[in-house]
């Protein structure tokens, strides 16, 4: 249980660092990119320096490749959403991913409709609808701020839930590999695109005066967001050697969304709305439904 709860409170301050950046640097593709292109790298360190830098075969390794690529469309969004709108609502919101994987293994693996499905895929939809901007009392440029975060954050689960899918693509076609020589390669695949990208970039008379102005701060979220994502995988597959997915996966799913829209509420003082509530608690059971096996 101590492994668990480490991955978990690892995955929490790894949101929290990209909440900080956000409201820190102005949220722009450059900047994402060049915090993406210093976390992974670390992220990729702590993997090799853990033993995970094995070899893998071709198909394998391609899978890996568009795991990162995948994860850099999912980062930029999640790092914009975060900009935009309060990370309480937005981690809430983006966990409705999950009905992602479930949808895919009932339609392409003939897996069992249980009535806990059900209950969880109702849940999550009932949260989008309740987080949908509506609120018309507001200025003009606060509802297209508040359209811009909603739609962000679909984005955001729309790249997330396909993520999810390659993950358990590789338990569902390819059985024997080595899962964590896999995301040690996903990562180091996010770090090189993201070094090309910033390359381009620079070549392109790019500033990035904005964010290298404050190494402190870059720096500090660079290395949180590293060994907050390096960490949390780690802990959470060595959880998974001493409990059963049964218990990790829907304590990782609920714990998070928990300890993140509270840390909202205490520290960023956002504000929740009764239907925010409702949409909290539905989001809390379907999150644990679609976990269960």
């Amino acid at each position: 249980m101590g492994y668990q709860i480490l991955s978990l409170l690892l995955y929490s301050l790894q949101n929290i660092t990209n909440k900080t950046f956000a409201r820190r640097f102005p949220s722009r593709l450059a900047g994402i990119i060049l915090l993406d292109a210093l976390a992974m790298s670390i992220v990729a360190l702590i993997l090799a320096l853990a033993g995970r830098a094995r070899p893998l075969e071709g198909p394998v390794l391609l899978l890996a490749g568009v795991f990162g690529v995948v994860y850099i469309l999912t980062i930029v969004t999640l790092q914009a959403a975060l900009a935009a709108g309060p990370m309480g609502a937005t981690i809430l919101l983006n966990n409705i991913y999950m009905i992602f994987p479930v949808v895919y293994s009932i339609l392409f693996f003939d897996e069992t409709v249980t009535p806990t499905k059900l209950i969880g895929i109702a849940c999550m939809l009932a949260v989008t609808v309740l987080s949908a901007p509506r609120d018309k009392k507001l200025k003009q440029n606060r509802q297209a701020l508040s359209l811009r975060w909603f739609l962000l954050t679909l984005a955001t689960t729309l790249c997330n839930g396909v993520l999810t899918i390659l993950k358990r693509s590789l338990s569902w076609y390819f059985p024997k590999a080595d899962s964590a020589a896999f995301t040690f390669w996903g990562f180091l695949t996010v770090a090189a695109i993201s070094w090309l990208i910033v390359g381009v970039l620079l070549l392109r008379k790019q500033d990035f005066s904005t964010w290298t102005a404050d190494p402190k701060w870059l720096g500090l979220c660079a290395l949180g967001v590293g060994v907050a994502t390096g960490g949390g995988n780690l802990f959470q597959l060595l959880a998974l050697r001493t409990l059963p997915a049964v218990v990790v996966f829907p304590l990782n799913a609920g714990g998070l969304l928990m300890i993140l829209w509270l840390f909202s509420l205490v520290v960023y003082k956002d504000k929740v709305r009764p239907s925010g509530v409702v949409a909290f608690i539905l989001g809390l059971v379907g999150a644990v439904l679609l976990s269960l096996k």
